[in-house]
């Protein structure tokens, strides 16, 4: 079985979950990895730990530009960040989207915005 190729890999978070992500994706040279978070500061604190991410300035850059999205907030945030996903653009054909939280059912937003986005097309 080959591995899967990806050609960018966006994390939204800056927190320890992201952090431990980053460091693994990297670690593993899997592919570029792009971060977003809410404060540009704790995504340069996150970026001086992980030298080989790079920050983007919008949460539309990681949507349109990343073939798997982690999203790594905590469970209270993960409503709004998959609501901001959903209305920022498309995602990349075949996009992996997820989340790493303990919360269930919260990435249906993001399904059926596909959903609507590929019937409209």
């Amino acid at each position: 079985m080959s591995s899967p190729h990806f050609k960018q890999i966006g994390i939204i978070g800056t927190g320890r979950v992201a952090l431990a992500l980053t460091l693994g994706l990297i670690y593993q040279s899997v592919a570029p990895i792009m971060v977003w978070g809410r404060t540009l500061a704790k995504c340069r604190e996150l970026v001086e730990e992980a030298d080989h991410a790079r920050i983007v300035c919008s949460l539309a850059k990681i949507v349109a530009g990343c073939d798997v999205i982690a999203i790594a907030v905590s469970d209270d945030a993960i409503p709004e960040i998959v609501q901001a996903v959903s209305e920022v653009g498309s995602l990349c054909p075949g996009a992996l989207v997820f989340h790493v939280s303990g919360s269930k059912g919260i990435a249906g937003g993001i399904a059926e915005s596909g959903r609507k986005r590929t019937l409209s097309a």
